[in-house]
């Protein structure tokens, strides 16, 4: 309103094109380097590791730094033997997506608690019925059914 020049841009002579300085780009290339190293690292540089990730990279490399961000919280949340044995399974099916690697590793924790809680007892003696024998029937009684 009261008409004070607050700043001024260069309008850019190309019509359709986007304006952006290249400054204000983020280097992806220094944090998925960075997720690699933490990866290994936690894994103590699994081979079954390395190799997912090699698969994961070159399948979908789009998506790469988004299943290795993801990949790294399974890690702190399940542990690295669990997840490795996910990831064996993933690599023999040809799976790389790191919320299949999640389902995977909650599904081996799952079963290894439930093997923990429980408790197998043998039977200390055998009951009345154990000797019991069923009674055989002739095929030929249930033919007469059919005629």
């Amino acid at each position: 309103e009261s008409g004070k020049l607050i700043c001024r841009h260069e309008l850019c002579p190309g019509k359709g094109k986007n304006v952006c300085d290249k400054r204000h780009h983020k280097d992806k290339t220094r944090s998925v380097n960075d997720l690699q190293v933490r990866i290994r690292k936690r894994t103590e540089d699994d081979p079954t590791v390395i190799l997912w990730l090699r698969n994961l990279e070159r399948e979908k490399p789009r998506y790469y730094r988004d299943n290795m961000k993801l990949l790294l919280h399974v890690i702190s949340e399940y542990g690295k033997e669990t997840v490795i044995a996910a990831l064996r399974t993933c690599l023999e099916k040809n799976i790389y997506n790191s919320l299949s690697v999640q389902e995977i590793s909650g599904s081996i924790h799952r079963s290894k608690d439930n093997m923990n809680g429980m408790t197998f007892q043998a039977p200390t003696s055998i009951p009345e019925t154990a000797d019991c024998h069923p009674e055989k029937t002739d095929i030929n009684q249930y033919n007469k059914f059919f005629e």
